[in-house]
């Protein structure tokens, strides 16, 4: 599909050099904000899109969190885990019933980098990006939760060692 000559003002800003450039700079930090490429090329921040999107046909992803990357027999002992519910749950209905699961997570004060400031410009061929879960601040306490089939059983905050409630603030022990 082609555009047919049209009048009107042509475009000044999606040139060569300005493709090369913009590519360049997505190249060397993927992490590059349209502002902050439209700043450095003296361009609109909609041309910069324009570029990204149009020419260089590339998409601005979020990274996929995961908990943490798994090697080969990590990813092999939940593959057979999973296996293994399956045939208690095809050969026992009530099975599902009677379990009783948990989890836990550290609820920190503060995030120190949001989805969008981890989000990445990607061709439609790369793979999204993983960002794995990393310590935010050093106030956080651990939110364990335990449910069945209907829902939530049991949740407690536990605070970090050294530390305790007082109302409704965490104090840290020096």
């Amino acid at each position: 599909m082609e555009d047919l000559p049209r009048s009107g003002r042509p475009s000044t800003s999606a040139t060569e050099v300005n493709i090369a450039k913009v590519k360049e700079i997505v190249t060397e930090n993927p992490h590059s904000t349209l502002r902050e490429i439209a700043t450095e090329l003296s361009v609109s921040h909609e041309s910069i899109r324009t570029i990204l999107t149009n020419n260089l046909g590339m998409k601005h992803v979020a990274a996929r969190l995961v908990p943490k990357d798994l090697n080969f027999f990590q990813k092999l002992n939940r593959m057979r885990v999973a296996e293994d519910m399956l045939e208690r749950v095809n050969s026992d209905p009530t099975f599902m019933k009677r379990i009783v699961t948990g989890d836990e997570t550290w609820v920190y004060e503060f995030d120190m980098q949001s989805s969008q400031q981890a989000s990445e410009w990607r061709l439609p061929t790369e793979p999204k990006p993983k960002k794995p879960r990393q310590s935010r601040s050093k106030v956080k306490v651990m939110l364990t939760v335990f449910f069945d089939y209907r829902g939530v059983v049991h949740s407690e905050f536990l605070p970090e060692e050294g530390a305790y409630f007082e109302g409704d603030k965490i104090n840290l022990d020096e």
